[in-house]
């Protein structure tokens, strides 16, 4: 690429970039050998524990080695779980067409795979002892009954429609060389090396229909296991799960494009506001106003108002950056305060009356039962603290209508959200210096 050499002439952000990952190589370089070095120094570190993992060491000893490396291994995947929402938030916000960013999130992501490779390969035991757990874990009796759903169905099916023509070419390719080698017409021999007993083909088409038929593979041109993929779809294919499919790519394609949509436009706002000749105060309510219809529409992100308000009320403040920035974390915090107040006891308390709302909302089953249950108890636990400030704005304060709980508790566990709103805001205000 050609690169501007004249004086005053400026790079383009795409040769910044360039520029940037060519000279930030060797850092990266450096950082994925500490990185890679630090997992081999753990592996060194915790080799005495491991060791007490086998089935010869004493209950006592096998117990604190085992939960001590299962801590271990889901606190880092968890740090670079954390990492790279992090990262990837922020790149959607400051650098959506970055390549700096895109070099992150793929580094982090890197970090993370090996780290999984790692764990799998050399604390082979811990990884078996965590998935054993997870499989324990009363969550997935849930996931049973999620799958027989339609909706889930509808989803599948929408997510992985892309990719059946793919499947089914494979399966018909794979069907033509079975066919060419014959393999159909082998048959198990018995003890005494007779033929007599059901073809091999027979048995593998009932596995895999789970019923008896009377099919020959033959005679498919596809594979058994792609025939019956073709079947069950076939089966499932139904008006009602055509219309589902229709409503999720709806979702989707709302909850892709408005966020879009939506900092073009607030950045469209915040030019408009500067530029006019508001007073201060009138910006502030401008700016509140426009907050609280953009938390009561459910695609949009509680994240890019509080960027919008640190980026207007910083900007136009007159008694300077930092009173504006302080201006903002406030404006935004009773802003999220007002917001949850209107969903939970106008929007909620609404729908909440509706016997049809309850049912699709499913707040007779456990999963829901035992958010109402934590959402009820006075003041600020772990658990309420997490659903409400970590939650989805729209749906967990509409939830809270809904189930007809206090609005207090609800607003005194929402009030740890300032440590939230705090950053974002003042990430909009730097985005102005």
């Amino acid at each position: 690429h050609e690169r501007p050499q004249a004086a005053g002439q400026t790079l383009s952000q795409h040769n910044k970039d360039e520029l940037y990952i060519l000279w930030s190589g060797p850092l990266v370089v450096a950082i994925s050998n500490v990185v890679f070095a630090s997992f081999a120094g753990a592996r060194v570190f915790f080799h005495t524990s491991y060791t007490y993992t086998v089935a010869h060491s004493t209950f006592e000893q096998q117990d604190k080695a085992m939960r001590q490396l299962s801590i271990f291994v889901k606190f880092v995947a968890c740090a670079f779980l954390f990492m790279i929402t992090c990262f990837w938030i922020t790149g959607q916000l400051l650098y959506a067409d970055s390549q700096v960013a895109t070099m992150i999130l793929g580094l982090m992501a890197s970090f993370l795979f090996v780290f999984i490779l790692f764990a799998i390969t050399s604390l082979r035991r811990v990884v078996i002892h965590l998935w054993k757990q997870a499989a324990q874990l009363p969550v997935w009796d849930t996931v049973r009954a999620a799958m027989r759903s339609e909706w889930t169905r509808a989803f599948l099916l929408c997510t992985t429609l892309p990719l059946l023509p793919l499947v089914f070419l494979l399966s018909a390719i794979n069907q033509r060389v079975r066919l060419a080698r014959g393999i159909y017409g082998l048959t198990p021999a018995g003890d005494n090396g007779s033929s007599g007993e059901e073809p091999c083909s027979s048995i593998r088409m009932s596995w895999v229909l789970n019923s008896p038929v009377d099919l020959d593979p033959a005679m498919l041109n596809l594979t058994p296991k792609g025939y019956a993929l073709s079947r069950e779809i076939r089966r499932c294919y139904t008006p009602g799960l055509l219309g589902k499919c229709y409503v999720l790519c709806f979702v989707m394609v709302v909850y892709t494009t408005f966020p879009i949509g939506l900092n073009v436009f607030l950045s469209w706002f915040t030019k408009v506001l500067q530029e006019a000749e508001f007073s201060f105060p009138v910006i502030v309510v401008i700016t509140f106003c426009t907050g609280v219809v953009a938390f009561l529409l459910p695609p949009v992100p509680g994240l890019s108002v509080y960027i919008f308000g640190g980026l207007i009320l910083s900007s136009t403040c007159p008694d300077g950056f930092w009173s504006g920035a302080f201006i903002s974390i406030g404006v935004g915090f009773f802003l999220k305060l007002l917001a949850c107040a209107i969903q939970q006891k106008i929007i909620g308390g609404v729908l909440g009356r509706s016997l049809w709302v309850r049912q699709m909302c499913g707040v007779h089953r456990v999963a829901i039962r035992c958010i109402e249950a934590e959402l009820r108890r006075p003041g600020w636990t772990a658990g309420k603290v997490a659903i409400l400030c970590g939650g989805p704005d729209w749906p967990v304060s509409v939830l809270a209508g809904i189930l007809d709980l206090s609005l207090l508790q609800c607003e005194i566990g929402t009030l740890p959200i300032i440590f939230f709103i705090t950053p974002c805001s003042l990430s909009g205000s730097f985005y102005m210096m």
